[in-house]
C-alpha cells in the first residue's frame, strides 16, 4: 500500500514559504492514489505544487471524516467527480454540506459500520464528537487512521480486538502538551505515547508497526516540525509534512 499526505495542517497556516516543511495545507490523506480521506479546499494547491494533475482522475472514492468545511470542499468534490461517478462516504451529519451533482453520490457511514469501498474494507469508528469518524482500513495491509479525537474510547478498543495494524496515522494538534481535559478531544505526543502502549499490549500494534503524526499547527517564528520530529523519534513515531510519501 502507498500513502501520500496532500496536507498535514490543523488550524490556519502561519508559514508562507511552500518549500518549508512547516508549510502545511489542510490535513488529508491519500491511499494508493485512489482513496482520498478529506476533500479539502487545499487539495488543488497540492496537486499543482507537486505536479500531480493525474490524481484528479485516478481518485475513485472519497471519505469525509467530519461534517466540517475544512474536510469537505464542494469545489474539490465537484472537480474530483468530473467525467466519472464518484462515491463519497461521510457521517450522516455531513449531508447538508454535500454539493448537488448527478455523478456525485453521498453514502452515509454509521458508527461501527463495515463498508466495502473500492477494494478496501473500511470500518467507521466514532469519536466523542457527533459527525466525526476515524477509520480502520484494510486491504493487504491494515491502517488505523485517526484524524480526530485523542484517547480511544473503550467501545472502539473492543471493536478493534483481534486486528493488528501495520500503520497508525494520528492527529497531533496539541503537540507535546502535558495531559489535560483535551486528551479525549485532540491528539498529542503524550496521548499517543500512552495509546501506543495500550495498543501494543492489546495486540493491535506490533513493535514493527509504523506510527505517523499529522494535523499539526504552525508557528511563523519557529519550526514546530523540527522540534516535534526530534521528540517523536524518541517514541518511534514520525512527523509527516505535506507531500510525505510512504510505501509499505
Amino acid at each position: 500500500m502507498k500513502l501520500r499526505f496532500p496536507g498535514t495542517l490543523f488550524g490556519t497556516c502561519a508559514v508562507k514559504k511552500k518549500l518549508s516543511r512547516d508549510f502545511r495545507r489542510q490535513a488529508s490523506l491519500l491511499i494508493d492514489d485512489r482513496l482520498l480521506i478529506d476533500a479539502t479546499a487545499d487539495f488543488s494547491d497540492f496537486t499543482d505544487f507537486y505536479g500531480f494533475p493525474d490524481l484528479w482522475g485516478e481518485i475513485g472514492a472519497v471519505l469525509i471524516s467530519a461534517a466540517d468545511p475544512k474536510c469537505l470542499s464542494q469545489e474539490t468534490l465537484t472537480r474530483l467527480a468530473r467525467g466519472k461517478e464518484l462515491f463519497v462516504y461521510a457521517p450522516p451529519e455531513a449531508a447538508p454540506m454535500f454539493p448537488m451533482a448527478e455523478n456525485l453520490h453521498f453514502v452515509p457511514l454509521r458508527p461501527f459500520s463495515m463498508t466495502d469501498i473500492l477494494d478496501y474494507k473500511v470500518f467507521a469508528l466514532p469519536t466523542d464528537v457527533a459527525g466525526e469518524d476515524n477509520y480502520a482500513i484494510c486491504k493487504d495491509r491494515a491502517i488505523l487512521c485517526l484524524p480526530h479525537g485523542g484517547i480511544l474510547p473503550s467501545s472502539v478498543l473492543r471493536a478493534l480486538e483481534g486486528v493488528e495494524f501495520d500503520l497508525l496515522v494520528a492527529n497531533c494538534p496539541l503537540l507535546d502538551a502535558p495531559p489535560s481535559a483535551d486528551i479525549y478531544r485532540h491528539g498529542s505526543l503524550t496521548v499517543w505515547r500512552l495509546m501506543r502502549e495500550v495498543l501494543l499490549s492489546s495486540g493491535n500494534l506490533a513493535e514493527r508497526s509504523r506510527f505517523l503524526l499529522t494535523s499539526l499547527p504552525t508557528d511563523k517564528k519557529k519550526s514546530i516540525h523540527d522540534k516535534l520530529s526530534a521528540l517523536a523519534a524518541e517514541e518511534k513515531m514520525t512527523v509527516a509534512s505535506d507531500g510525505y510519501f510512504l510505501a509499505f
